[in-house]
């Protein structure tokens, strides 16, 4: 089993959200070129068009990630992978006039690059979305933060969100605060998962004496939990914040 599971769920479970990494658009995009982008899911029609009508290019690039991602990982944890989308950036090209016929040539726009996004849901109901990109052979050419079970066979093994709040909770710097939320993340240089669990700050700011139309300013408290359940690092985050009035 790759999670434990929680047996009771704790009350600030609640406050679990997805965690994710999204690729850094200078991965993709080169400015020297002017470049196009549409973007295609795994069953609704978004921007232009349903992946059916671009599998000819699309599959391939899927098979090749993954068997990229079993070499890295292993089956079992790709099958825990739900698709999301796939983004297909292009340079622009004189060759072809009609947007839409580009879709469907991308063969006669030149250099392609590809972004797609995976969604990784563990037993405990939390989510972690990453993206990869690729060149036009689905090549991954960025970071891939996903683990490699093959340098950390333990890299799975993660405590329950119950616990890592729990940790928190206890920890004196956090005395008298509240939980804003629960990510999983992924630390690539660690190549293992992590909670990072994020203090509500605002609930510093006494409402009853807010000016309205005025900037407020809070510190808040992140805490980055490992996977065995050590408190890795705690940071503080600034915060600006204005209230609307009528």
């Amino acid at each position: 089993m790759f999670f434990q599971i929680c047996e009771a769920q704790c009350s600030q479970i609640g406050k679990l959200a997805t965690g994710y990494y999204n690729l850094p658009r200078e991965v993709l995009q080169s400015q020297d070129y002017t470049t196009e982008w549409f973007y295609v899911d795994a069953d609704t029609t978004q921007y232009c068009c349903d992946i059916k009508n671009v599998e000819v290019f699309t599959n391939p690039i899927l098979k090749n990630l993954k068997t990229q991602i079993i070499n890295r990982s292993n089956e079992s944890f790709y099958n825990q992978l739900e698709f999301e989308h796939l983004i297909v950036y292009y340079y622009e090209s004189k060759s072809i006039r009609n947007f839409n016929d580009i879709k469907f040539k991308l063969n006669q726009v030149g250099s392609i690059n590809f972004k797609v996004s995976y969604r990784f849901k563990d037993p405990n109901n939390a989510v972690y979305r990453f993206e990869l990109g690729t060149d036009s052979m689905g090549n991954i050419i960025s970071e891939q933060m996903f683990p490699d079970l093959e340098k950390n066979p333990n890299a799975l093994n993660i405590i329950e969100p119950c616990k890592a709040i729990e940790i928190v909770e206890s920890d004196k710097r956090f005395e008298g605060k509240t939980i804003k939320s629960i990510k999983l993340l992924f630390d690539q240089i660690e190549n293992s998962f992590y909670w990072k669990v994020e203090e509500d700050g605002e609930k510093q700011i006494d409402k009853k004496n807010v000016k309205f139309e005025n900037w407020d300013e809070f510190i808040s408290l992140n805490f980055l939990i490992s996977s065995s359940g050590q408190i890795l690092k705690v940071t503080e985050e600034k915060h600006r914040i204005v209230y609307c009035g009528l």
